[in-house]
């Protein structure tokens, strides 16, 4: 197959149509290594300005690439098109760089994971990004921030006899 990046691109849109999402961003990293990223990330981000539905893309190219400031800011644009386990590889990677940034994401997937009716698994889910929030609060030197938030997150979640059960197993407790 010819290595030109434009045919690269052909290559990208055929098996995005095609579904085949996970070879696209195989591929598309691969154009971005063959020719300098900022055209092909340009033309990504534009995608992205008209289908939001791109951005996990756009953060895995741009995260790739070494981009990772602008892989964070394209994720907060559109926080509801990367998923959850796009957030949680992002904010793992934030948290040793940024602590602080990652405090409030790490308190909304906190709380929709324990929302999740769906899953039999999410308190202990739960408790493992509370694990990774505290790390990231002591990181940014706010510690009372995390206190804080396991006392209101326990208040308000205290008629969950099973999640407070979690928690003090986890050593989340008061």
């Amino acid at each position: 197959m010819d290595r030109d990046p434009a045919n690269l691109t052909e290559l990208v849109d055929a098996l995005r149509t095609a579904g085949r999402n996970g070879e696209a961003i195989d591929w598309a990293r691969r154009a971005l290594k063959a020719k300098a990223g900022r055209p092909h990330t340009e033309q990504l981000r534009q995608r992205v300005a008209d289908q939001p539905a791109y951005v996990p893309e756009l953060v895995d190219v741009l995260t790739a690439t070494g981009a990772h400031d602008e892989a964070w800011q394209a994720a907060t644009t559109a926080p509801n098109h990367l998923g959850r386990p796009g957030w949680i590889a992002l904010l793992e990677k934030r948290r040793t760089t940024n602590p602080a940034d990652v405090i409030e994401p790490y308190q909304q997937l906190i709380e929709t994971q324990v929302n999740d009716n769906g899953d039999k698994h999410r308190y202990r889910r739960a408790v493992l990004l509370l694990a990774s929030l505290q790390e990231a609060c002591q990181a940014a030197g706010q510690q009372n921030r995390f206190t804080a938030y396991l006392t209101d997150f326990r208040d308000r979640h205290r008629r969950r006899p099973t999640l407070i059960k979690t928690l003090d197993s986890a050593g989340f407790h008061p």
